[in-house]
């Protein structure tokens, strides 16, 4: 029996886990045709569409190299949050700082 997935979860991790796992479980599950998560984010006038990748401000569509678009999307993501250097490198870069 497997607790986790009996109870309606359709994945999970047993601990301890890489790091790298979590982030290909977590892209896998951006790819699903039903989307569990938000469709946008925002702020201020800026809004970037997850389901499409579309950066637009003011209505006007940015066109962002696909690092860029991550790395907006981490920003966006943690807006009242200090990215470190090392946290920047690690999510958008897969690279443990040393």
């Amino acid at each position: 029996m497997l607790p986790g997935l009996d109870s309606g979860a359709d994945d999970y991790l047993i601990k301890p886990f890489k790091f790298e796992e979590l982030a290909a479980r977590l892209r896998a599950l951006s790819r699903r045709t039903e989307k569990p998560f938000e469709e946008m984010l925002s702020m201020d006038d800026l809004h970037l569409h997850l389901n499409t990748h579309v950066v637009k401000r003011n209505g006007q569509v940015i066109e962002l190299s696909r690092k860029e678009y991550e790395l907006l999307e981490l920003m966006l993501r943690n807006k009242h949050q200090v990215l470190t250097r090392e946290i920047i490198i690690e999510r958008i870069w897969g690279l443990k700082w040393i």
